[in-house]
């Protein structure tokens, strides 16, 4: 009898493994088998000096440049407010988290954290997600410089954003990650 309640034990603990699986989360009706990934490049602190910058971005598909949109032009200065989180630069506007929402602004403070960063996702499977990210790369340039190739993030389920983090303008696979 003690058998059957060891295995009774293991099988309902690996289904509840299963349930709680990014795949699992992701084919459930809330996020219906919708999954996403960033590109980033992590900016230290302090990075942009007083001035008007600009830059921009460009997305490939297995090696091919498909998408490259204008470049962006903002303002750096020590009069401009400090957001909470990270400012993104993003394809076309620099976006901050204000008044509960995100934003576009034209200026950031000098000392705001700032962090170049693509999104996309795909609805499907995993597989499907996975292999999609793997054909596809992002870089970023900034005042005339040389294009930079952007570090891709893990392909996670809608589903397994932290709901005490504040989504995409905390980087999601910091402390408190969760694939």
């Amino acid at each position: 009898m003690a058998g059957i309640r060891v295995v009774a034990a293991a099988v309902l603990a690996v289904a509840g493994l299963f349930v709680s699986s990014p795949e699992a989360l992701a084919a459930s009706a809330d996020c219906n088998g919708r999954w996403f990934w960033h590109y980033n490049v992590e900016l230290p602190q302090g990075f942009w000096s007083d001035g008007v910058h600009t830059y921009q971005l460009r997305g490939a598909m297995d090696g091919v440049v498909v998408f490259t949109p204008p470049p962006v032009t903002f303002a750096v200065t020590p009069a401009a407010p400090m957001y909470r989180g990270q400012a993104q630069l993003r394809f076309y506007a620099v976006l901050v988290y204000q008044n509960g929402g995100f934003g576009a602004v034209g200026q950031l403070n000098s000392t705001q954290d700032t962090v170049i960063q693509v999104n996309d996702d795909l609805i499907g499977s995993k597989q499907q997600a996975d292999a999609f990210s793997a054909r596809e790369t992002s870089e970023a340039r900034w005042d005339g410089g040389p294009w930079v190739a952007m570090d891709e993030g893990p392909v996670l389920s809608f589903c397994s954003f932290d709901p005490a983090r504040l989504g995409v303008w905390e980087r999601q696979w910091g402390p408190s990650y969760r694939p």
